[in-house]
């Protein structure tokens, strides 16, 4: 039990110990073992994972929640007036064409050009709905624990419901550039860039999303995945102007 509770004890956030199996050792065995060493030394957060002869355990990551949770609050309520107004819009476009159908009585032809109008105004309306700018994030907001993940580029992408709205940021002291941002479902990123993200498996990414989201986790949802790196952004180049030089020849 001291041999195991010792393993437990050089765990850090961010970092993983293999064990391998050996002739005549048992998977459950081994991890009853370190499950009772976490639990005399009264360690709740700990992961217990098997890839083929080799036993894998770590602390599970466990952020506390962000303060952006309001901002995400205003922002879903936000989407919650624009659908309201969208089912309104289709409401009286409906309420129009019964409308017009019931009077029409003296000219076919008049009508149906008029309902024709109507239909494109409305189709502008609703286009007009659609194509309202996307909410953008204006900061990220990371618990302490992705101190050390970040500043040794363990974590290099961070998700998140919306686009974030700045080129860089400022987080632990240091500077971040982010290189690339792209929209994509949200199993994709659990499948392909759990790693990315600091973290050891995808069910471990499910878990973390489900905490920062009261449990919610829709694999078809899409999502926004920052790439970014320490360091400042490049100065631009400067611009040439080739006609200058022509003139003065």
């Amino acid at each position: 039990m001291q041999e195991y509770e010792g393993y437990l004890m050089k765990l850090d956030r961010g970092k993983a110990i293999t064990m391998t199996l050996k002739d005549g050792e048992n998977y459950q065995t081994i991890k009853y073992r370190l499950k009772n060493a976490a639990q005399s030394l009264g360690l709740k957060n700990l992961k217990i994972e098997r890839a083929a002869d080799n036993i894998i355990f770590y602390k599970e990551v466990n952020p506390r929640p962000k303060k952006s949770a309001l901002q995400r609050r205003k922002v879903r309520s936000r989407r919650e007036d624009q659908v309201e107004s969208e089912r309104m819009i289709d409401t009286d476009i409906e309420q129009e064409i019964e409308l017009e159908t019931d009077i029409a009585d003296e000219s076919v032809d008049d009508t149906d050009l008029d309902i024709s109008q109507d239909m494109e105004s409305t189709d502008e309306q609703i286009s007009d709905e659609i194509t309202a700018p996307v909410v953008e994030l204006l900061e990220f907001e990371f618990d302490e624990e992705w101190e050390m993940p970040m500043v040794y580029g363990h974590k290099t992408c961070e998700t998140e419901t919306q686009p974030f709205a700045g080129t860089g940021f400022e987080a632990f002291g240091h500077q971040y550039v982010v290189t690339k941002v792209e929209q994509l479902l949200l199993k994709e990123v659990q499948q392909k860039w759990f790693k990315q993200h600091g973290l050891f498996s995808p069910r471990e990414f499910q878990e973390v999303w489900k905490q920062r989201h009261k449990g919610s986790f829709d694999p078809e949802q899409k999502v926004w995945m920052h790439h970014f790196k320490r360091g400042f952004a490049p100065p631009p180049e400067p611009e040439t102007d080739l006609g200058a030089d022509l003139d003065q020849d």
